[in-house]
């Protein structure tokens, strides 16, 4: 495990302990990317956090590379146990190699995205349908 991993992990982690609220998670984006994950909005305006893989995000298999954080324009409280799930997904999922990927999808920036919302195929069923409907 490279030196600077080890230190950005730990530097993620200690952050993650100290959050209060969803905003502040959603402000470790860079620290996110900084050990391979990565902060996206599904067509469903929740935010999950997933692995990076190919230089996309990935969010295939729940718990193993994504789990939800919240949504994107509510601020809720982290509870404790939230916190330690959150740590519990990044000590499992963050890998060695950096990696930068930015959700653009926000309120505030139009719907403008990189990749689109994303789908999170338990989530996002109707939207699935929907897309495959107006084709």
């Amino acid at each position: 495990m490279p030196k600077e991993y080890n230190s950005s992990l730990q530097e993620l982690i200690y952050k993650v302990k100290n959050s209060v609220t969803c905003s502040c998670l959603y402000a470790l984006e860079d620290n996110f990317n900084s050990v391979g994950l990565t902060l996206q909005t599904t067509t469903k305006n929740r935010m999950v956090l997933c692995k990076i893989k190919n230089n996309r995000p990935y969010c295939k298999e729940f718990m193993d590379d994504y789990i939800f954080i919240g949504t994107a324009d509510e601020d809720k409280e982290l509870s404790k146990r939230a916190i330690e799930c959150v740590i519990e997904f990044i000590m499992n999922a963050a890998s060695d190699k950096p990696a930068k990927l930015k959700d653009k999808q926000r309120n505030w920036q139009d719907g403008i995205s990189m990749y689109g919302k994303i789908i999170v195929v338990n989530e996002d069923v109707e939207a699935v349908a929907g897309d495959l409907l107006m084709d």
